[in-house]
């Protein structure tokens, strides 16, 4: 015991003065180690230029007579450093969905983004996309010949129809934005090659331009987007946040459903439509300020019958409103039609509302008297 105490109150004898963490016994075997690896270098395959660093690194590690917790943090990290330069870097895929799902700035745009988080795998089937792809093959066909083969952006796109035909026609730059993420990720897989590639890219309309830098020569909200804003500040928010991203000279186009005609006639059911042994019934519950949209499902592929149902508030939004906010937000030359190929537009017989407004160019006055589509 006495001579195990001594030799446990003399470390001065056994460890080196520059080194008192570490007894010469414990040290030999990284001094061996260390003078056999200088005596013979191991070989470095050409293929792996920074094999040597790390080995080095290595016996340098193991030769040391102690380590400190900072030093030990710090030889690791290096080492992490090198082996991340000798990985290749990962293929990149072509303009992939940018953004998070956004928490979104509009009242209702969390229950619009589970709405439609429910319906993205099915949706193209539920509204008939043959036909919708038609009109707005017509519309482009239509649109002032300084709005093409330049830059786009697809307002609440979406599963992207509008914005692949915007690819196809040719503009260089086409940019799809939408709230929900699941339809964004629909929208990816659809688009085609030997195109321009679309950048998809989730933001709330009402926030656009917080979200995008870039100018466009023509913007698209279509498809009854608009009505999913239920407060005339959010629909003012979206329209100027439209108008900002509108390069001088550029043109908007706004398409929703005309509902003067629908209050007036009290229409409830919007579509019906079997596709792939699924029925989906498209329908309006009427409230005193606004609509509840409601779908309801049924998978005839179940046995019994799988039904669910999804709902979302509307704001049914007329002319004159769009009209007056439209001029508000420094826009001109502001006119309503009532079909895709830009025929009248009927307050009360027109199925759909299609406007049309342009951003001021340098030498066009910006306070001219809106034209009244209602």
């Amino acid at each position: 015991m006495r001579d195990a105490r001594r030799r446990g109150r003399a470390p001065d004898r056994n460890r080196p003065a520059h080194c008192p963490n570490v007894s010469w016994p414990a040290r030999l075997p990284g001094l061996r180690r260390a003078w056999h690896a200088r005596a013979k270098p191991r070989s470095v395959d050409s293929s792996r230029p920074r094999q040597h660093i790390v080995e080095r690194h290595r016996i340098h590690s193991e030769s040391r007579c102690t380590v400190s917790g900072t030093q030990a943090i710090a030889g690791k990290y290096r080492q992490t450093r090198l082996r991340a330069r000798q990985r290749p870097a990962p293929a990149a895929r072509p303009h992939p969905v940018s953004g998070p799902e956004p928490p979104g700035s509009g009242t209702a745009a969390p229950r619009v983004a589970a709405f439609y988080a429910g319906l993205a795998a099915d949706y193209d089937d539920m509204v008939d996309n043959a036909v919708r792809e038609q009109a707005v093959m017509r519309l482009l066909e239509h649109l002032p010949t300084g709005a093409r083969h330049s830059a786009a952006l697809d307002v609440a796109c979406g599963t992207g129809l509008y914005t692949r035909q915007l690819a196809r026609r040719g503009f260089r730059t086409v940019v799809g934005t939408d709230l929900s993420l699941p339809m964004l990720h629909e929208a990816q897989q659809r688009t085609d090659t030997g195109t321009v590639a679309p950048h998809w890219v989730t933001a709330d309309m009402t926030a656009l331009d917080r979200v995008l830098r870039q100018r466009f020569d023509l913007i698209l909200c279509m498809g009854n987007s608009l009505p999913h804003l239920l407060t005339i500040h959010d629909l003012q928010r979206a329209l100027q946040a439209f108008a900002q991203l509108l390069k001088a000279g550029g043109t908007l186009a706004l398409q929703l459903l005309n509902y003067d005609r629908i209050l007036n006639r009290r229409d409830a059911l919007v579509g019906r439509r079997l596709s792939n042994g699924i029925e989906t019934v498209r329908f309006y519950q009427f409230e005193p300020d606004r609509l509840l949209f409601k779908v309801r499902r049924t998978d005839h592929r179940q046995h019994p019958a799988e039904v669910s149902t999804h709902e979302v508030p509307l704001r049914p939004h007329r002319a004159t409103e769009l009209t007056r906010l439209l001029k508000a937000s420094g826009l001109t030359n502001i006119a309503g039609y009532g079909t895709p190929e830009l025929g009248p537009f009927e307050p009360l017989q027109s199925e759909i509302l299609l406007l049309l407004a342009q951003r001021p160019g340098p030498d066009q006055p910006g306070d001219g008297p809106p034209d009244d589509p209602g």
